[in-house]
């Protein structure tokens, strides 16, 4: 069959005309950017509880790239010592397996981490009284597999067995973990041990004045992405020979060197710090607070401090007085604002949870209110939620069992809207291509036509 060469022409002109179009349509939607609002976290947290007729304590979580959830905690349901047990769930919040891991000794849990590859560490402290007045401690840590089968276990003496695990964190460049706690080696009152994620020991970095000895309290640690480590913690050496102070202290995680440390407070404050998180150079520092002025109230401080230089830019307060509040820890969430946890010790404990951007502006502050007393311990996160891990009392066993709460982010995407002018605009460039179009293609058959 003959096809005429002016119908070959028009298919071709009205596909080029077609594809130039949906090729200008790409380039313009392109460079189209869409807001997204962020309005804090829906007051409707997703709530899961573990734990048996016992105690169950030191709580503390991790989200795996999978985004299931493994919470490693102490627990004395299912023996009569404090026990190590793991329970991982899955992202709908179904238990997927447990494990325990523990000997004749108590144990406390400083932290719970995963690696890349999803393989789960746990460290703290184990510990047994000698006599009446004196307990030795040790460190440990274990590595467990995605599937929860223990790997290896690391227990790590010094000559004084008085070492206090309080935090750890894995540096996920390095392929090196960190626990942190405290001692009275005649070295320093802080520790920092190092370990590969082999669990071979590495070596101990000391922070504290011996002589005289500084009391330090030590709270939550992190790193940054060259490796160093910032410890948050209660100090009783400052400038101003208040009792105590917070101070953050920046560790160089290859050499165990003192890079700067930051404590501020007056003579009529007691603060503490509790909690520290690392993102965009800022360091986040989180703690509690006492004032002479109300010493019946204890209320939140965060702390915003330049990672590399050890300044301070800012510093703000939460307070829900007249009630006291403990902090317990803080996290940065993907639109880069620091979030903190606590609990407010009203009739009954209550976890509170609040948001604030990077100036210091409260952006959002909820509080989970029950019957019983809860008290947050630590959190993370990931994505689009916020992960809490605390004990909450249960009144059948009277005793506290592990709870995790789920916040999910609220947002909304503010698309472009498109103004009286703007439509004008479009209608007349759109008759202007439209006319311009017709008129090359009838250019182009009449040209042809007449050869």
């Amino acid at each position: 069959m003959k096809i005429k060469k002016s119908l070959v022409m028009i298919l071709t002109l009205t596909a080029i005309l077609l594809g130039s179009n949906v090729y200008a349509l790409t380039v313009v939607s392109g460079t189209i950017t869409f807001d997204e609002l962020h309005y804090g976290y829906f007051n409707t947290p997703k709530a899961v509880y573990w734990g048996g007729p016992g105690l169950e304590g030191d709580v503390h979580t991790v989200v795996d790239s999978q985004n299931n959830i493994v919470t490693a905690f102490f627990s004395q349901s299912f023996s009569t010592n404090k026990e190590v047990y793991i329970v991982k769930f899955n992202s709908q919040l179904n238990e997927l397996w447990n494990t325990t891991w523990g000997n004749t000794d108590n144990a406390t849990v400083a932290g719970v981490f995963i690696d890349k590859s999803n393989y789960i560490y746990v460290v703290g402290s184990i510990y047994s009284q000698v006599v009446p007045s004196r307990y030795i401690h040790n460190v440990f840590a274990l590595k467990f597999r995605p599937n929860g089968s223990l790997l290896w276990e690391a227990i790590h003496q010094t000559p004084n067995l008085d070492e206090v695990a309080n935090s750890g964190v894995f540096d996920q460049n390095s392929n090196t973990f960190f626990v942190v706690g405290t001692t009275n080696s005649s070295s320093g009152s802080m520790f920092v041990k190092k370990f590969s994620k082999s669990g071979n020991y590495l070596t101990t970095f000391y922070y504290g004045s011996p002589s005289p000895s500084e009391e330090l309290e030590v709270g939550g640690a992190t790193v940054d992405d060259n490796g160093d480590i910032f410890i948050a913690a209660l100090t009783n050496k400052t400038l101003w020979g208040n009792p105590t102070n917070y101070v953050l202290v920046k560790l160089n995680g290859t050499t165990g060197n003192l890079a700067w440390n930051v404590t501020s407070g007056a003579l009529e404050l007691t603060t503490r710090g509790v909690d520290v998180a690392v993102d965009n150079g800022i360091a986040y520092l989180v703690g509690d607070l006492i004032s002479s002025a109300a010493p019946s109230n204890q209320y939140t401080f965060l702390v915003s401090i330049n990672a590399t230089t050890g300044v301070i830019n800012w510093n703000t307060t939460l307070d829900y007085s007249p009630d006291y509040q403990y902090s317990a820890g803080i996290t940065v969430n993907r639109h880069g604002n620091p979030v903190i946890t606590g609990f407010v010790n009203a009739a009954t404990a209550d976890v509170f949870t609040a948001e604030f951007n990077t100036t210091g502006s409260l952006l959002w502050n909820h509080t989970f209110v029950k019957a019983f007393s809860d008290v947050a311990s630590d959190i993370i996160s990931k994505d689009d939620y916020l992960y809490i891990a605390a004990t909450a009392y249960n009144g059948t066993s009277l005793k506290d069992q592990v709870m995790l709460l789920i916040y999910e982010d609220n947002y909304t995407f503010d698309f472009p809207t498109q103004g009286p002018f703007g439509t004008i605009f479009g209608i007349i460039f759109g008759v202007i291509v439209c006319v311009f179009s017709l008129v090359l293609i009838t250019g182009l058959l009449y040209t042809y036509w007449k050869k």
